[in-house]
C-alpha cells in the first residue's frame, strides 16, 4: 500500500485525499440523517409543542372573556399545525378551536358572534379577505336555547362584497358549552347587517384542516376518557405531560399542562399530528439519497479541479527545477498567487536568475582563464622563439668577429687586415642595431613609451616620406607610384613613430620586389603600401607581426633584417590605437593602417 501511494503523482494524491474527506463527511451526514434526524426532529417538535402549550396556558389565565380566549386559541393554532383545547378537571371541554365572525349591528345593538365551523369547509370562503369595519349581512336561525343566550349563532348565509355564501352543511351540532340542550324544531329566521369587528379563520387548506381537526378532536376525547377512567401520569399532571397517541394510522403528540383558574383545575391541551412530520422526514430521506449521489459527482469534479489548482503551481515549479538541473535557466515560473506557492515560485525564479548569472560569470571567467593560459603558452613559445632567434642572430656575427679577430692576431690576414677589420665593425653595427631594436620593441610592448601626439596633415607627411625612397627604388630598378590626394587630411599622431612604421613598410616592400612596382597611397580611411611579388601564405599573415618571425625558416642572412621591424611597427600602431592589417592582392602584398 505504501509503495502504491508513493508511486502516485501529487495530483492524484491530492484528489484522493479530498475525495476521501468529502466521502467521509457525506457518509457521516447521511448516517446522522437516517438514524438520528427523525428522533431529533420529533424531539424538537414535541418540545416546541410543549412550549406553545405553556405560553398559551400563561396567556389563558389572564383572559376573562370567551371571545378573547377563542382568539388566543385560534392564533396559536394558526401559528402552527397543532390543535388546542381547554378541559375541566372532570374532562368537560370548556374551549376548543372555534372560528367565529363578530359583527357590530348597524342598529347599535350588542356585538353578535357567528360560528364559522361549517363555513371553513368551503375553500373559497377561507380564501375570502375579510376587512374590519366593512359592511356584511348575515342570515341565521335563532333558537331559544343556551346558545342563543350566549349570543352565539349559526349562519345560514353570509353576504359580503356582492358574494353570498350559503350553509349547505347543516347545523354543526351542539357546541361544547351547550351539552344537554336539545335543538328546537321551529327556529326563527333572522337577518342582521353591520360592520365586521373580527374574523378568525384557519390559515391552511380546508380539506387538510378538516381531517386534522376531526382527528385531533378524537384524540382529545380519548384523553378525556382516560382522565375520567382514573388515568394519572407519574407526575400527576402538576406541571406538564407529553405522550404519543395512535389513531387512524396516524401518530399524535399530545402536550397537557395543568393550571388553576378561578379556583378550578383546568387542562390546556395541544394535539400535533406527526404523520406530516414523518412524511416530510421520509421525503427528505429520499431526496437526501438523490442529493448524496449528485454531491458525490459534484465532489469528484470539485476535488479534481481543486487538486489541479493546488498541484499545478507545484508541477510548474518542478518543471522549472528540472530545467535548472540541466543548466537551462530560460524557463520561469508563472505562478501569480501571493501565498506560499507564489513566494516559492518567486524564490525559484530569483535563484534561477542568480544561478544563470553566476554560471555565466564562471563561463566567462573560464573562457578568460583559457585565453590567459593560451596567451601564456604563446608567450612562452614566443620567449623560446625569441631566445632562439636572438641567439641565432647574435651567434653568427659573434662567430665572424671571433674568427677574424683570431686570424688578425695570428697574422693570417696580414695583407687583408684592414678589410677584415671593416667586416668586424659591420658585424658589431648589426649587433648594435639588433640590440637597439630589441630594447625599443620591449619598451613598446611594455607600454612605457608615451607617443607625442600632435595634429599633422597626413597627406603631406606620407608624401614627404615616400619621396625619400624614389632614388633608392630607382637604383634597385623598382618603380614607386605615389597616390596621395591633393587635400588635407588632419590626423593626430607621433610623427617620429609613424615615420618609422612607414619606413619599415616601404623597406620591406623594396626587399620583396625585384624590378616590380611599389605603391604608396593615402585615402580617407587608411594609409597603404603595396608591392608586386610573391604572396604570403594565408596562415602566415597573422604571424608576420611576431618578433623575429621570418618567412625564410632557414633565416638566411642574405635576406637582411632582424625580424623585429614589423613587430615594432605593430606596437607603434597599437600605441596610437590604430587598426592595421596585411593582405594579399592580385599582384602582391598590401600593408595598411588607419589612424583614429
Amino acid at each position: 500500500m505504501k509503495g502504491f501511494w508513493n508511486r502516485l503523482s501529487i495530483t492524484r494524491k491530492t484528489f484522493l485525499i479530498f475525495a476521501l474527506v468529502f466521502i467521509a463527511f457525506f457518509t457521516i451526514w447521511m448516517s446522522g440523517h437516517f438514524f438520528f434526524f427523525g428522533s431529533y426532529y420529533e424531539n424538537i417538535t414535541s418540545k416546541a409543542l410543549r412550549n406553545s402549550v405553556k405560553e398559551l396556558a400563561d396567556e389563558y389565565v389572564t383572559l376573562e372573556s370567551g371571545e378573547k380566549i377563542n382568539e388566543a386559541i385560534v392564533r396559536y393554532a394558526n401559528d402552527g399545525e397543532a390543535y388546542y383545547s381547554v378541559l375541566s378537571e372532570n374532562g368537560d371541554i370548556l374551549f376548543m378551536v372555534s372560528y367565529e365572525l363578530v359583527i357590530k349591528p348597524s342598529d347599535g345593538g350588542e356585538n353578535m358572534r357567528f360560528s364559522l365551523d361549517n363555513a371553513i369547509h368551503d375553500e373559497s370562503f377561507i380564501k375570502t379577505k375579510f376587512e374590519e369595519d366593512s359592511q356584511i349581512t348575515v342570515t341565521y336561525a335563532a333558537f331559544d336555547d343556551d346558545s342563543a343566550k350566549a349570543n352565539i349563532y349559526f349562519p345560514d348565509s353570509i353576504e359580503y362584497n356582492g358574494n353570498v355564501w350559503k350553509n349547505n352543511f347543516g347545523r354543526p351540532g351542539i357546541r361544547p358549552q351547550d351539552n344537554g340542550v336539545k335543538e328546537q324544531k321551529t327556529p326563527k329566521r333572522l337577518s342582521v347587517t353591520g360592520k365586521i369587528v373580527s374574523v378568525t379563520l384557519p390559515n391552511q387548506p380546508s380539506s387538510r384542516f378538516s381531517v386534522q381537526r376531526n382527528e385531533a378532536a378524537a384524540v382529545l376525547m380519548n384523553f378525556r376518557d382516560r382522565l375520567l377512567s382514573g388515568f394519572s401520569p407519574k407526575n400527576g399532571l402538576n406541571e406538564e405531560y407529553i405522550y404519543n397517541e395512535f389513531s387512524n394510522d396516524n401518530e399524535y403528540c399530545v402536550a397537557v399542562r395543568k393550571i388553576t383558574k378561578n379556583g378550578n383545575a383546568e387542562y390546556i391541551c395541544g394535539v400535533l399530528p406527526m404523520k406530516n412530520i414523518f412524511e416530510a422526514i421520509a421525503a427528505t430521506r429520499g431526496f437526501t439519497i438523490i442529493l448524496f449521489l449528485l454531491m458525490l459527482v459534484l465532489m469528484c469534479i470539485v476535488a479534481w479541479i481543486f487538486s489541479h489548482a493546488i498541484t499545478k503551481p507545484v508541477i510548474e515549479i518542478n518543471n522549472v527545477t528540472e530545467k535548472m538541473k540541466k543548466l537551462d535557466f530560460s524557463k520561469k515560473c508563472t505562478v501569480d498567487s501571493s501565498d506560499e506557492l507564489g513566494r516559492l515560485a518567486e524564490n525559484v525564479n530569483e535563484m534561477s536568475d542568480k544561478l544563470d548569472q553566476t554560471i555565466g560569470e564562471l563561463v566567462e571567467a573560464n573562457k578568460k582563464l583559457k585565453k590567459d593560459i593560451e596567451r601564456e603558452r604563446k608567450l612562452e613559445e614566443q620567449r623560446k622563439d625569441f631566445v632562439a632567434a636572438a641567439s641565432h642572430e647574435l651567434k653568427t656575427p659573434l662567430a665572424i668577429i671571433r674568427a677574424y679577430s683570431e686570424g688578425i692576431i695570428d697574422g693570417v690576414f696580414k695583407n687583408k687586415q684592414e678589410h677584415y677589420l671593416k667586416v668586424i665593425i659591420e658585424e658589431i653595427e648589426k649587433m648594435d642595431k639588433l640590440v637597439v631594436d630589441m630594447i625599443e620593441n620591449s619598451r613598446l610592448e611594455a607600454s612605457t613609451m608615451k607617443p607625442e601626439l600632435k595634429e599633422h596633415d597626413l597627406c603631406a607627411f606620407v608624401n614627404k616620406i615616400a619621396q625619400r625612397f624614389v632614388s633608392p627604388c630607382k637604383a634597385e630598378n623598382i618603380k614607386i607610384e605615389i597616390d596621395i590626394p591633393k587635400k588635407q587630411i588632419i590626423k593626430c599622431f607621433d610623427s617620429t613613430l609613424i615615420e618609422q612604421v612607414l619606413t619599415n613598410f616601404i623597406t620591406n616592400a623594396m626587399k620583396n620586389t625585384h624590378g616590380g612596382v611599389i605603391g604608396v597611397g593615402v585615402n580617407d580611411s587608411c594609409v597603404w603600401v603595396e608591392n608586386d611579388g610573391a604572396h604570403i601564405p594565408e596562415d602566415e599573415l597573422d604571424k608576420i607581426w611576431d618578433r623575429f618571425y621570418k618567412l625564410d625558416k632557414a633565416r638566411n642572412r642574405s635576406a637582411g633584417g632582424t625580424g623585429l621591424g614589423l613587430s615594432i611597427a605593430k606596437n607603434i600602431l597599437l600605441l596610437h590605437g590604430a587598426d592595421y592589417k596585411a593582405e594579399n592582392t592580385p599582384n602582391g602584398v598590401r600593408f595598411s593602417f588607419s589612424l583614429k
